[in-house]
């Protein structure tokens, strides 16, 4: 009896430090998702738009080139 008293205490402790740490857990997530949401959407910074501008042409640029070259045969090693 004393044994069994012994293995109830012993899960009844381990359950008590795992819902702990849970609502440990829980907190800190609640916290996360309140900091992300008091977070306003920004626009994006002029140098962003920027660089996406200059990746959007030169990705235009290179299919044009890319159109008007010839396709030469390759060559085998010999």
């Amino acid at each position: 009896m004393q044994n069994t008293a012994a293995t109830l205490a012993a899960a009844l402790s381990a359950a008590w430090k795992a819902k702990g740490a849970s609502s440990a857990l829980a907190a800190a997530i609640t916290q996360r998702k309140a900091v992300a949401a008091n977070t306003t959407a920004r626009p994006l910074s002029p140098m962003v738009m920027d660089l996406e501008m200059e990746g959007w042409l030169m990705r235009i640029l290179s299919e044009r080139t890319q159109r008007q070259k010839p396709h030469s045969p390759s060559r085998g090693i010999d």
